[in-house]
C-alpha cells in the first residue's frame, strides 16, 4: 500500500474513533460530521489504490461508491452519511442549527454506517 493511500486510511479510521468519542460526550452533529468524512477518506483511499490515479474532488459518497463499483449496501450506507457534509456544517441548511439536528439514535445510526463503509474498505485493502 502506498504512503498515500495509508495515510487517508489510517485518517479515516482516526476520524471514526473520534465520531464515537463526540458521540460519547454527546456532540452529536460533531460526531456524523466525523462519520461521514471517516467515511469519505476511506473510500478515497480505496480509489487511490484501486485506480492508481487521483480521486474526483467530491464529497458526494454516493459518487464515490459508483466509481468503486461498491455493493448495494455500501450505496445505502454511503448514501445516509452524504448530506451529513453540509448539514453539520451550516446553520442555513435545514430547518435547525447543526448542534440540534441529530439525535443520538440517528447518530448511532449513521456511524454505524461508517463503520460497515470501513469495514468494507479494511477487507479490500489490507489482505
Amino acid at each position: 500500500m502506498s504512503k498515500e493511500v495509508e495515510n487517508w486510511w489510517e485518517q479515516a479510521q482516526i476520524d471514526l474513533q473520534n465520531a464515537y468519542s463526540n458521540l460519547e460526550n454527546k456532540a452529536y452533529y460533531v460526531a456524523v460530521f466525523l462519520a461521514q468524512q471517516s467515511a469519505e477518506k476511506a473510500l478515497k483511499a480505496l480509489y487511490l489504490k484501486e485506480k492508481e490515479a487521483n480521486f474526483p474532488r467530491t464529497h458526494d459518497l454516493t459518487t464515490l461508491c459508483n466509481l468503486l463499483k461498491a455493493p448495494k449496501n455500501i450505496h445505502s450506507h454511503a448514501q445516509m452519511l452524504t448530506p451529513a457534509y453540509v448539514l453539520t456544517r451550516y446553520p442555513d441548511m435545514s430547518e435547525t442549527i447543526p448542534a440540534h439536528l441529530y439525535s443520538q439514535a440517528q447518530t448511532k445510526d449513521l456511524l454505524k454506517a461508517a463503520n460497515e463503509v470501513l469495514k468494507w474498505i479494511k477487507e479490500k485493502l489490507e489482505p
